[in-house]
């Protein structure tokens, strides 16, 4: 599935692209496609290292294919 996603807010995952919002709290929230697309609640989301967790626990903390870039952190949807 090609992704509509904006570059610079795209981190892929090991699951497929994934798009990075900032919600008003400050929290990372990460959607699929399917899941921007449909207005279905983020599954995934990450700290401020961007480190990713799931139903508030880190998915693999120590695996770096787990962890979002700064420059994505950065650029992530308000």
């Amino acid at each position: 599935m090609a992704t509509h996603f904006p570059k610079e807010s795209t981190w892929h995952s090991p699951r497929g692209p994934i798009l990075v919002c900032r919600d008003l709290t400050g929290r990372f929230l990460l959607y699929t496609e399917e899941e921007w697309e449909s207005a279905i609640p983020a599954d995934l989301e990450a700290d401020d290292e961007g480190h990713v967790m799931q139903n508030g626990h880190y998915v693999d903390y120590d695996d770096p294919d787990w962890v979002i870039p700064p420059e994505v952190l950065d650029n992530a949807l308000d």
